[in-house]
């Protein structure tokens, strides 16, 4: 065997080893990523949710009511000035 050989052998050699231990390491990773059955959403999570939108709707009856108050408060203030004035 020449030197020139001995080294396209081992370059070779080493070309697979980075290939075997890049499709290791993908494989590790696949194995340890969670099922796609098992990424849906949990009760816990459905109920969090549940309550968020409770939530955003009473908040929305709030601002309703704070924009009635607004509107009453600002058509006193206009009779007010208008019998004032």
């Amino acid at each position: 065997m020449t030197h020139d050989t001995l080294i396209l052998v081992a370059a070779g050699a080493l070309f697979v080893a980075f290939l075997l231990g890049g499709l290791a390491g993908w494989l590790v990773l696949r194995a340890a990523a969670p099922a796609p059955e098992a990424a849906g959403p949990t009760p816990s999570d459905t109920a969090e949710a549940a309550q968020a939108r409770a939530h955003a709707a009473a908040l929305e009856a709030e601002l309703h009511e704070a924009r009635i108050e607004i509107e009453e408060l600002r058509d006193y203030i206009e009779r007010r000035r208008a019998r004032e004035g």
